[in-house]
């Protein structure tokens, strides 16, 4: 990961520096509140990740996004999408 830890681009390609994931700080991870966790009381924490903080705010616009992770592995789990 490239050291940014002013989170400023600048320069001819910062637009596209902007956009890579190397170069932004991780986004953040919130743990999910009791009533939407359903193990809570085993002691598991869930956490979800902010994409609202994501620069394109768009899911889909992150590589390796889940369908295409999911739909190109080669072992036999038959989980349920």
């Amino acid at each position: 990961m490239m050291e940014n830890p002013l989170n400023v681009y600048k320069g001819g390609d910062s637009v596209q520096r902007y956009f890579d994931p190397d170069s932004s700080p991780p986004l953040p991870l919130v743990e999910i509140p009791a009533v939407l966790n359903p193990y809570k009381e085993d002691g598991v924490r869930i956490y979800a990740k902010m994409m609202s903080t994501h620069p394109a705010n768009n899911v889909k616009s992150m590589p390796g996004t889940a369908p295409t992770a999911l739909t190109s592995r080669n072992d036999t789990d038959k989980t349920q999408l």
